[in-house]
């Protein structure tokens, strides 16, 4: 099996040409090209690819909020004796595509926006953690306009008006593929044996093309806490709260995460799930300096994010047995290690390329984990309680129970607005 990821530069687009980056992520591969028709194209990936997708990743530094790495991804994957068509068809889809099929272009983003108001009402526990993102870190705000609910916003507007809009449409798309797919943007990753590789390059894994110098460059606002509550059609609520670890000094270490598992089948467990009746609850913490507390399909807020505001406490006086503490840190080993298929490894290792992150930095991670007592845990309870003394709070969920709530957020109908 080969595997073959093309990372695509993106620092070239605008900001406000993010969600168009989206859409062309969504019909690539869904419409026809010079040589083939859609249906075409669809039966020879089908027969001749193990995968092939498109989407937009940012990858973020450890130590440096602002220092990004936006990347427009092409994923394939092939069988040996495929490794031609592992680089050709991409490679046509990405140069050939005929952006002129609005109508399937209309039926594409219907979809998709059907797709995220489920997914805000069934799993809003999700779209709540990567919005709350938004309000202070500089790649949550490029996400949002990639594929949450600044996306969202967008797709509902450019639907209302697509018939209008729908040649506008074709020729941004045509641009901005034209813009991206370039040689001097492109940095691959191919997994498989030399003979494999040799193949991929002589059937054309280079697309014979540069990128124009138009002086755009991706500069994002700042993020702003914005405190929202997003009503959907649900009868529960999806709350989520937290900040930037490294906005308070705080470094990064194994031990988070040990703290993360006891915080979170503990603490939140016990609170939340079973006093506060919610049907999960968690707490997360990035080596990028993501902090989140989240509960999923809940029905209280104001109690939960009363929980979310002691768990601090709870950890400063955390003393378990030291059966127990063994406990935390071996399931949260055997987390970091689990064992993962050649795509998924391929994918984390691409990650901390990007992300500039080393083995030698897994490998130190893996020793802080092994490491950590009840007292490396209790040191980070000062975090988190200055992290959640910020209030950036967002919530998905019930109209009653948000307008209910005494939590001072800005209440959005988010399907009618």
């Amino acid at each position: 099996m080969a595997y073959a990821y093309r990372y695509f530069d993106l620092d070239r687009v605008a900001f406000d040409e993010l969600p168009y980056v989206a859409v062309l992520g969504l019909v690539l591969g869904k419409l026809g090209t010079a040589r083939h028709t859609a249906s075409e194209l669809d039966t020879l990936v089908n027969g001749k690819l193990g995968n092939l997708t498109f989407f937009a990743e940012i990858y973020e530094s450890e130590t440096d909020p602002a220092a990004l790495a936006p990347k427009f991804v092409v994923s394939s994957s092939a069988l040996t004796e495929n490794v031609r068509e592992l680089a050709e068809l991409p490679r046509e889809i990405m140069l050939e595509t005929d952006f002129s099929d609005t109508g399937k272009i209309k039926d594409v983003l219907q979809q998709r926006r059907i797709g995220m108001e489920q997914g805000f009402a069934n799993a809003g526990h999700a779209s709540a953690m990567a919005h709350l993102a938004s309000y202070y870190l500089p790649a949550g705000v490029v996400r949002e306009q990639l594929g949450g609910v600044g996306f969202y916003r967008f797709l509902k507007q450019l639907l209302a008006s697509f018939d209008e809009r729908a040649e506008e449409v074709s020729a941004r798309l045509a641009d901005l593929a034209a813009r991206l797919f370039a040689d001097d943007a492109l940095t691959l990753s191919f997994t498989g044996t030399d003979d494999d590789y040799e193949r991929f390059l002589a059937a054309g894994a280079a697309l014979g093309r540069t990128r124009p110098e138009d002086g755009v460059r991706l500069i994002a606002p700042d993020p702003v806490a914005l405190n929202e509550a997003f009503i959907v059609p649900t009868d529960v609520c999806y709350a989520a709260q937290g900040f930037d670890r490294r906005a308070f000094d705080a470094g990064y270490t194994g031990a988070w995460q040990v703290a993360a598992r006891a915080l979170s089948y503990d603490y939140l467990w016990n609170e939340v799930r079973v006093k506060g009746g919610a049907y999960g609850a968690g707490f997360q913490t990035a080596r990028t300096g993501n902090l989140r507390f989240y509960s999923y399909r809940d029905p209280h807020l104001d109690d939960t994010l009363a929980r979310f505001a002691r768990a601090s406490e709870w950890l400063a006086k955390f003393d378990p047995a030291a059966e127990a503490m063994e406990g935390y840190v071996v399931s949260t080993v055997a987390g970091f290690d689990t064992p993962l298929k050649a795509r998924a490894l391929v994918r984390r290792q691409d990650g901390d390329f990007f992300g500039g992150r080393t083995p030698e930095s897994r490998a130190a991670t893996r020793a802080q984990m092994i490491d950590a007592d009840a007292a490396a845990l209790r040191a980070l309870a000062g975090p988190i309680a200055e992290a959640v003394a910020m209030d950036a709070v967002c919530v998905f969920g019930s109209k009653d129970i948000i307008e209910a709530s005494d939590a001072g957020l800005a209440v959005i109908d988010l399907l009618n607005e």
